[in-house]
């Protein structure tokens, strides 16, 4: 095996995963200039497929359980505790990947290796029928429930205005009924 194509092959999956934590820090951070109505930030959906990924890369690999390299930390590979991104100990890859290129690459080109672990956990998510559409439809629903409840409190209040309207018609003929009355027995007195 080529070191060199797996190393950057390496790399290239560290971007993607980097790339992907970085747009959920990016939807779940709150600043100043954060608009409120967009934010993902309090999502359980949101926050729950995060710990999924952070599980999914730091947790071993069953199949190779026992050898020298059955997680991403033992060649280099961590998280940043801070920013939720992956980061490559050159020095350490490099020695995994003296001591064995095929040992390294199984990580990722087992059955239940990284990536395949990560498919699995996010099809969870992403499927047709997953955690994202139900949360999509949920959100849906409670939209055109509040639409619906929206039109229901406008219908009310033009009811309640027409009968203002017609309350205050009737008191201003009550009204020029008594001042005509009140001109008239003026005029008599």
């Amino acid at each position: 095996p080529d070191k060199s194509a797996i190393e950057a092959k390496i790399q290239e999956f560290v971007d993607a995963y980097n790339t992907a934590a970085e747009l959920v820090v990016k939807e779940t951070t709150i600043t100043a200039e954060t608009n409120r109505a967009t934010t993902l930030a309090g999502d359980p959906t949101i926050r729950n497929l995060r710990s999924v990924l952070t599980r999914n890369i730091s947790q071993g690999v069953a199949s190779l359980a026992g050898t020298p390299y059955d997680s991403l930390a033992t060649i280099g590979v961590t998280t940043d505790r801070i920013t939720g991104k992956l980061k490559i100990d050159s020095e350490k890859l490099g020695k995994a990947m003296d001591d064995s290129v095929l040992k390294v690459s199984k990580l990722f080109t087992a059955a239940d290796g990284i990536p395949a672990g990560l498919v699995s956990a996010l099809d969870t998510y992403t499927a047709v029928d997953g955690v994202l559409v139900a949360r999509t439809d949920g959100i849906n629903q409670d939209i055109k429930s509040m639409d619906r409840r929206i039109t229901d409190l406008d219908l009310r209040v033009q009811s309640y205005e027409q009968t203002l309207v017609k309350t205050f018609t009737a008191l201003e003929i009550s009204i020029s009924a008594f001042q005509e009355q009140g001109q008239y027995l003026s005029s008599v007195l």
